[in-house]
């Protein structure tokens, strides 16, 4: 972010800061840089190996109460039939899905005229539509039938936690609490991979990973701005780290449909914990060997 006699300051924007109107309300004026440009495959064995590590967790860590069915197939085919043919309103319900998942994929399309309309919003309009289609002189979808059918319980624990990530990032408390532990990273590549991959994990079990990344790379790049030292492998190991909230509700949508639908929230955290640890040891011994090994893992 250059400024006229003034030195260059990087800035990081993970969001709404990416927005014109922002910028002109927050600093008077636009600003200028270039999109990020993370390369997916530097953090793919990184993925890889967290991904294998959460499966072999859950396949020994749990006892699996499936079971395979005989002739599911044949039973499969019998419910289908069963079914019948799909209805106007089933088909006119299937459409709207449709066109909103295509919307969602296919944001890089029209993402730059169309900034704000993400495929949250996608989903959204799709679904507010349904109750403006009338089939056969019907509404598709009614009020009371779809606040009947909502699950309010988990609206409040995903919204609590969204408002909480935003309270501690927009307050400052969050990088107030991390600023003195990060300054432990000096110590070394080992240190700072555990700084970081701790710290991280730490606040991803509390808020979404989309927070924890705009609160955790800020605070990574200005501890080693000072010393020079490259904060490219920490920011990797902090966006693997971020996606790791298994504990609470708060931390992730596949956790909060989790605790939705009853799952015991003891077991969620107790079975979050060490599903959490499994994935912190892996993320610290895979980031560390690739620091060392492979030059790619330290380029942006």
């Amino acid at each position: 972010m250059p400024v006229s006699g003034e030195a260059t300051v990087p800035l990081f924007s993970y969001g709404t800061l990416q927005h014109e109107d922002v910028q002109r309300a927050t600093y008077g004026r636009l600003l200028t840089g270039r999109p990020d440009a993370m390369i997916g495959y530097r953090l793919a064995p990184l993925t890889i190996c967290v991904v294998l590590a959460a499966l072999a967790y859950i396949v020994t860590a749990f006892d699996s109460a499936l079971h395979r069915a005989d002739r599911s197939r044949v039973y499969l085919l019998q419910e289908l039939r069963a079914l019948g043919r799909m209805t106007k309103a089933e088909r006119w319900a299937l459409l709207l899905f449709v066109v909103a998942t295509v919307l969602a994929f296919t944001r890089g399309i029209y993402g730059a005229s169309l900034p704000a309309f993400t495929p949250a919003f996608a989903f959204l309009a799709l679904g507010l539509a349904a109750f403006v289609v009338r089939v056969d002189g019907e509404p598709l979808l009614t009020w009371d039938f779809a606040q009947g059918r909502m699950m309010w319980g988990l609206f409040y624990v995903f919204a609590g936690g969204n408002a909480l990530g935003a309270a501690l990032n927009t307050t400052g408390t969050a990088q107030y609490l991390a600023r003195p532990i990060a300054a432990y990273a000096s110590g070394g590549q080992l240190a700072a991979t555990l700084v970081f991959g701790v710290l991280t994990m730490a606040v991803a079990q509390i808020i979404s990973n989309v927070a924890t990344v705009a609160i955790m790379v800020p605070i990574a790049v200005s501890a080693f701005q000072g010393s020079g030292a490259n904060p490219i492998p920490y920011i990797y190991i902090i966006i693997a780290a971020s996606h790791c909230g298994f504990m609470l509700p708060s931390s992730a949508g596949s956790s909060a449909l989790a605790a939705g639908y009853g799952v015991n929230l003891r077991t969620m955290f107790v079975s979050g914990l060490g599903a959490a640890i499994v994935c912190l040891v892996v993320i610290i011994i895979v980031g560390l060997i690739s620091m060392r090994v492979w030059p790619g893992f330290s380029v942006a």
